[in-house]
């Protein structure tokens, strides 16, 4: 070989290697200067508007170049609106995130939309804040007689609020309806949690089902609420260790396992994603970014200081989760839309 063809494969080796570490150094440059759009598919006040503002205040000195990270609600069927967003106009560069309501997993295998298909797991996973455990309950001073699940047939009629058909909170009631019998009507028509509550404090509900922290912290100190149960077998510090879990008393072993099904994303809780096609170096960052946010000493503080619980799911751990609700028995799935009510809508 000759000199000049040595340079020329010299000069190829070293082009090459530089390419090869392009995309490392492409994603820390790339969030430089930028904004990156937390969607909350929510109204202001709730539970998942709290957690992407929380996320929003720290998640951007975690990340190389320290961009600006901003929240936009997008409330809409319950959470559907910024769902869509995300799979069809959101960019995919790495600068939209959305978080939605873990109960659209659930209703996208019970319950899919024939006009729009949604598979979570096309989506980019970057992880979640917390593990939902979801509680139902009923206004005390309206239903004294009211003391657990078992109770709920003394009332002839209970109501209850609902951001959209296939949210949580909507596969919960459905629990009471289907496998309680309970005597629950539902009305569509809110667009947050926070506005679900104050309709219960003016008595045009009953009552509720959402995750735990989010039951307004005086309602509980104050008596003025009867639990009736809980989504999870498991009971995080801080919750009332004598809220019963569903699938604990539910009469049958079908019915034991129609809980399972309508409450097991639940595990994914707070969730967030972005769009399919983000390049996977700047995928990367996110999710390293996002771990070490959790571990975060200020947003440990906060989350304790507001009593918005930090337990963590790593975006390997959600796909895991969404493979094996996806991979549900056909038999199970029919069985648990079978109960699934039709809401009214409010007045």
């Amino acid at each position: 070989m000759n000199p000049v063809s040595r340079g020329t494969v010299f000069a190829a080796a070293v082009a090459a290697a530089g390419l090869a570490q392009a995309p490392t150094a492409h994603a820390d440059d790339f969030y430089k200067g930028k904004t990156i759009s937390i969607a909350v598919g929510f109204g202001p006040g709730g539970g998942y508007d709290a957690y992407g503002r929380m996320l929003a205040r720290y998640w951007g000195a975690h990340i190389p170049g320290k961009p600006q990270v901003i929240v936009q609600n997008m409330p809409g069927a319950s959470s559907m609106k910024a769902v869509q967003y995300m799979q069809t106009v959101a960019p995919t560069d790495g600068t939209a995130v959305v978080i939605f309501n873990w109960g659209q997993i659930t209703n996208s295998i019970v319950n899919p939309s024939k006009k729009l298909k949604v598979d979570f797991r096309d989506f980019a996973w970057i992880g979640s804040m917390n593990r939902d455990v979801s509680v139902c309950y009923v206004w005390k001073p309206r239903f004294p007689n009211i003391k657990n699940a078992a109770d709920l047939n003394k009332a002839k009629n209970i109501n209850y609020g609902l951001t959209g058909v296939g949210s949580a909170s909507y596969f919960n009631q459905a629990l009471l309806l289907g496998v309680f019998d309970a005597p629950l009507k539902q009305v569509k028509g809110y667009k947050s949690s926070k506005e679900k509550q104050i309709a219960i404090e003016r008595g045009e509900l009953d009552g509720d089902c959402g995750d735990w922290t989010s039951v307004p912290h005086d309602w509980i100190r104050d008596g003025k609420i009867t639990w009736l149960l809980k989504s999870s077998s498991t009971t995080p510090e801080g919750i009332d260790p004598s809220i019963v879990f569903a699938g604990d008393i539910a009469a049958t072993p079908e019915k034991k396992q129609i809980v399972k099904l309508l409450t097991a994303a639940g595990e994914i809780g707070r969730p967030f994603i972005t769009r399919k096609g983000v390049p996977a170096d700047r995928l990367q960052v996110l999710r390293a970014a996002f771990d070490a946010t959790m571990k975060d000493p200020r947003l440990l503080a906060e989350s304790k200081k507001s009593q918005r619980p930090i337990n963590p799911m790593t975006a390997k751990e959600a796909q895991e989760t969404l493979g094996e609700l996806y991979a549900m028995p056909k038999d199970i799935v029919a069985k648990a839309k079978a109960i699934l009510p039709g809401p009214k809508k409010k007045k």
